[in-house]
């Protein structure tokens, strides 16, 4: 009799520890389902569809260059989850299917929503256009030709520059020379004979004459042949005019005219 009340007791124990299980096994799968491994597989399984995504978009876009039928295109390229979109303009429908099938062909598409008009380009400076690359080239070139113009021109302007100033000055020096002989200030024996020879000649008085010039310390002699005395006396006067002479000896004589 008194081995019942023990079973029941037991049978009680049993009920309650299977009640009071059930909710720890329910709580152990809210847990495993809100596990950090879960979300970390979620964020990742998102991260490499952007990251296929970038690699499609780039894909895309350097199979465009080069392309004979995209010439005069100017094409936007946005990828999203595998769908490539196409915008902007093409120069003609066979540019617009060689666009939308290098799209198809390229690995990891998985549609092309074409939405490409037929045109004329407009300039961008977005560099998700295709020809950007080739623009900036050409503006780079530009440049560069104009900076290498400018230099070309600045060395040759300098180039001129010195040489005017060269020849400025010798012109200078020459007159300086020149001015300095005429005011007497270095008057040399040497001068003064050129500068009576030169001046002899073109005088009609002294057409048919054979004169000789000689300077020593500034003393003019004259020797030789004039055709009248009247030649002789303007042979004399254009002598003792002359800068730095001091004297002048006349030892011409007058030519026979017979």
């Amino acid at each position: 009799m008194s081995i019942q009340p023990i079973r029941t007791a037991g049978l009680a124990a049993l009920v309650a520890a299977t009640v009071s299980f059930t909710p720890v096994a329910a709580h152990a799968q809210d847990a495993d389902h809100d596990h950090p491994a879960a979300k970390a597989k979620a964020t990742t399984e998102k991260s490499d569809n952007k990251v296929e995504d970038a690699w499609i978009l780039t894909k895309v876009k350097s199979k465009f260059i080069g392309e004979d039928a995209l010439k005069g295109s100017d094409i936007n390229v946005d990828v999203r989850e595998g769908v490539v979109i196409l915008k902007g303009t093409v120069a003609s429908e066979a540019g617009r299917t060689r666009a939308i099938a290098i799209a198809k062909d390229t690995d990891g598409v998985a549609r092309v929503d074409d939405r490409l008009a037929i045109g004329v380009a407009k300039r961008h400076d977005d560099d998700d256009h295709v020809g950007t690359a080739g623009r900036t080239a050409d503006a780079k070139a530009d440049v560069e030709h104009d900076a290498h113009q400018a230099a070309h021109d600045t060395k040759a302007a300098a180039k001129d520059a010195g040489h005017d100033a060269k020849h400025s000055a010798k012109h200078a020096g020459e007159a300086t020379k020149d001015a300095t002989g005429t005011a007497g200030e270095v008057v040399t024996d040497g001068w003064i004979t050129t500068k009576v020879k030169s001046s002899f000649v073109g005088v009609n008085a002294l057409d048919g004459s054979n004169i000789d010039v000689d300077t020593n310390d500034h003393v003019v002699t004259l020797t030789g042949t004039v055709a009248s005395a009247a030649a002789r006396a303007e042979a004399v006067r254009i002598a003792k005019a002359t800068k730095g002479v001091t004297k002048v000896n006349d030892k011409l004589a007058i030519a026979d005219k017979t």
